[in-house]
């Protein structure tokens, strides 16, 4: 597991293999990011999140980004959180 915190204008992060990430308490302004293999990504962003998830990973995301692009495939699910 990987914890992160603070501010960020971009996040670029990739979890795979059962890993989670947990960057609720990290606030990037845009975020990239990848998921497969069982792993779990939950992330914040406030303007614009591409997001990919594959193979049994999730990815939750908090905050109300203008720009969302999602991609899931094979049991997987992007959800936005409160």
């Amino acid at each position: 597991d990987l914890k992160l915190n603070g501010k960020v204008s971009f996040l670029d992060a990739e979890v795979s293999g059962g890993s989670d990430l947990i960057a609720y308490d990290l606030t990037a302004i845009k975020a990239k990011v990848r998921a497969s293999g069982g792993s779990d990504a939950k992330i914040s962003v406030t303007s614009e999140l591409e997001a990919s998830a594959n193979g049994g990973a999730d990815i939750y995301y908090r905050g109300n980004p203008a720009r969302v692009n999602k991609h899931s495939s094979g049991g997987s699910d992007i959800t936005r959180k409160e």
